[in-house]
């Protein structure tokens, strides 16, 4: 992952940015590309002057940025030359959230495949081969890295990272923070890449196989299990030690870091069922489906039950809130 160039250490957290192509000549795209928006990596060849579309967005941080990356095939790497050029130390989780072929040689040679997770170290040499992909990905200092995983993690360099547990859930941020980055306020931005820092830390130490410290992480599995809850509600087996096992941390620190927000992780998954619900309600027509098969999608297994709690929550019963028709 590259990020956007010249970015200001002091542009405001939560800050959005954008670069593209778009705007450029198309002779001048790739130089454009090349020279105005990569930060860490170069190309390794020169394209041809026909048009190459690349678009870039980051989220400037408190202490990280969040990139996303598009654009065309392309080769890039970050050489021996380079390193001692820019002097850049930082650590990255990229996922590859849709690229046909990505070949990365960085600690070994691999190939990674649409969803799945690297870490990078741009403190070594390192070489991508990409087709015309979507990338999202996190970037921190290595200083910062360190204070937090107590070592290096330079021996991470080329391990594979299963998609299971936290990985799942950054991932999930990752592309939902990108998804939802023009509808936030910098605020929201700001505190969704703290909330990244918090899960990548935290993956960081498992991978290094230490204990993760649960309760110097408490906003990050905050966010990670709202995420999981978010993704899992409809699921009427779904409890707080199932959201715990998703997360990756114990059920004690996970009602800790709820308690922070003076919420309960049990009351957090009903909310998440009934407001899943009444998007339903509101979308559906012509009193289809009936509201018992709306309940059942949506987590509840007594209809009763499911009426009874939106009534309470709402104030109007879940046959009032569907859409009215009319001639």
């Amino acid at each position: 992952m590259s990020s956007l160039k010249a970015v200001s250490p002091a542009a405001a957290a939560g800050g959005l940015k954008v670069l593209t192509t778009a705007l450029q000549p198309t002779s001048q795209q790739f130089d454009f590309y090349r020279a105005g928006m990569l930060r860490r990596v170069l190309p390794t060849v020169r394209h041809p002057k026909s048009a190459f579309r690349a678009r870039m967005r980051l989220v400037v941080g408190r202490s990280a940025e969040l990139v996303e990356h598009r654009s065309d095939s392309v080769d890039v790497e970050r050489s021996a030359q380079r390193l001692r050029g820019d002097g850049c130390d930082d650590i990255s989780i990229d996922l590859m959230r849709l690229c046909a072929t990505c070949a990365i040689s960085q600690g070994g040679d691999r190939v990674l495949r649409s969803g799945e997770l690297c870490f990078i170290d741009y403190g070594q040499p390192l070489s991508m081969i990409r087709s015309r992909h979507i990338a999202n990905g996190i970037i921190v200092s290595r200083a910062r890295v360190r204070e937090a995983v107590g070592s290096d993690v330079s021996s991470l360099v080329g391990k594979p990272i299963p998609k299971a547990g936290l990985a799942s859930v950054l991932s999930r941020h990752l592309v939902t923070t990108f998804d939802e980055a023009g509808k936030m306020s910098a605020s929201e931005r700001a505190a969704a890449t703290d909330a990244a820092v918090e899960m990548m830390l935290a993956l960081l130490r498992t991978r290094l196989g230490r204990t993760v410290d649960e309760d110097g992480f408490p906003a990050g599995f905050y966010q990670a299990a709202r995420i999981a809850i978010e993704r899992h509600c409809t699921d009427p087996d779904l409890t707080p030690g199932r959201v715990a096992a998703i997360v990756g941390c114990s059920r004690a620190s996970l009602y800790r870091a709820f308690a922070n927000h003076e919420e309960t992780v049990a009351h957090a998954i009903w909310i998440a069922r009934l407001e899943r619900a009444l998007q339903l309600l509101t979308s559906c027509r012509n009193g289809e489906p009936p509201v018992s098969d709306i309940a059942w999608r949506c987590g509840f297994r007594q209809p009763a039950s499911f009426t009874r709690m939106f009534r309470r929550h709402y104030g109007f019963s879940p046959s009032d809130a569907r859409v009215p028709t009319f001639g």
